[in-house]
């Protein structure tokens, strides 16, 4: 067997292996009796080969090679690390974080202060966990994290614990071998952590995976080894995990609902993405921003909005954070016909429940209440001081005492 300088810098073999078996080399893992025997090759197989107390994982491709006669002289082996295929393919399919710290937009204290500890995280190997109500950007962090880590040019895959079949997510995470369970893919699958290998998962609503998944992810975190479900040989994996939750997980635990011992794993690095209405600062740039952007992508670059939209930007309840502000201006561009946004293009219009007041208007309010109160409790019970200071919960005196402090009646009207 002769082998070339690459496929011996693949293997990390330095020795000479020109007239040996093959079998010597690697074992019984490549079936060359098969290829002499059918007269036919295979592409793209999947091999794992121990080399030093660790498991290289390979596609190989063997073709016979025949002569004049028509007979077999050898055989060609192509092998090639899984791992840069699977780059190359994440690459292809966009499996890459997009978002950079650039991307964030704001200039509130809280908002600077999540983006600071998120920069330090980008420089640790750490476990990261990003919390924070929906919409708020939890993902667009972790995308600025990945990308300012020494893990950037390796894949970035978002699984969504939420959105996949409770059924589904072990296949998901681990990959299944072939005929691991009914509809099993020929050949086997890898699964989301090996696709991932070399760079970062994000486990984005962990808070919604289940129990029996979350004891499977603990020994990963505790090992870098995976299982793929039907297999028994483990794969190592170099990833790093980013979990991200709009779940309060400390009362999840206390409910049962969370293994503790998996929520002190990923809460290395805790971070808190504050939500849009702690960001007053920040909502009239953010408006802006996306205006600009999704204006110019919709060819309408010279919209603007009037001073009652900034007024009642600043006054809605943001609920559905940055991704409702987002929502909500881009409404605003499609239905707008001339060049100035309107709250009515937004539908913003009384969004607020109540009407922000003053102090002394709270007050005038809470005393108008009590003696409207006291008025219709008295006369309810026929003017029956007794009857009304139960109903009221307070004492005779205290009746009496608001009953002149209000100048109210005590007596039935005789007209």
């Amino acid at each position: 067997m002769k082998i070339r300088d690459q496929g011996k810098k693949i293997l990390k073999w330095s020795r000479d292996f020109l007239g040996k078996p093959l079998h010597t080399q690697f074992g019984a893992k490549i079936d060359i009796d098969q290829v002499y025997q059918s007269r036919k090759g295979f592409t793209d197989r999947e091999f794992f080969i121990k080399q030093a107390n660790k498991n290289i994982q390979l596609m190989v491709t063997a073709n016979p090679i025949f002569n004049l006669k028509n007979q077999i002289q050898g055989i060609i082996i192509i092998f090639n690390e899984i791992n840069r295929i699977r780059r190359l393919v994440n690459h292809i399919a966009g499996s890459q974080a997009r978002f950079k710290f650039e991307d964030i937009t704001g200039i509130s204290p809280s908002i600077e202060k999540a983006k600071q500890l998120a920069m330090v995280a980008a420089s640790s190997t750490s476990t990261v966990l990003i919390t924070g109500k929906t919409g708020t950007g939890k993902e667009l962090f972790a995308q600025a994290i990945h990308n300012k880590s020494k893990r950037q040019k390796y894949p970035f895959l978002t699984i969504n614990c939420s959105a996949i079949p409770k059924e589904l997510i072990e296949s998901e995470l681990f990959g299944y071998a072939e005929g691991a369970f009914t509809g099993a893919r020929k050949g086997g699958r890898p699964g989301k952590f090996e696709l991932a290998n070399g760079g970062t998962v994000l486990l984005d609503e962990i808070g919604d995976m289940p129990l029996n998944m979350q004891t499977k992810l603990l020994r990963v975190l505790q090992t870098r080894r995976i299982y793929r479900i039907g297999e028994h040989k483990p794969i190592e994996v170099d990833i790093r995990i980013i979990a991200a939750t709009h779940v309060n997980l400390k009362n999840a635990v206390s409910h049962g609902n969370f293994r503790e011992d998996l929520f002190y794993r990923l809460n290395v690095f805790p971070i808190k993405i504050p939500s849009l209405k702690n960001r007053i600062e920040d909502i009239l740039l953010l408006a802006n921003n996306i205006l600009n952007r999704t204006s110019n992508a919709m060819d309408k670059p010279y919209l603007s909005f009037s001073a009652d939209s900034e007024n009642s930007l600043l006054k809605h309840d943001w609920h559905g954070n940055v991704r409702e502000l987002e929502n909500v201006v881009e409404r605003a561009i499609n239905v707008v016909e001339g060049k100035i946004i309107e709250p009515m293009h937004m539908g913003l219009i009384n969004t607020r429940k109540h009407q922000p007041v003053s102090i002394l208007n709270q007050k005038l309010l809470l005393k108008k209440v009590e003696m409207e109160t006291i008025a219709e409790t008295l006369e309810a019970v026929g003017y029956n001081i007794s009857r009304a200071s139960k109903i009221l919960g307070i004492s005779r005196a205290t009746l009496y005492k608001k009953i002149d402090r209000y100048h109210l009646s005590i007596s039935k009207s005789t007209e």
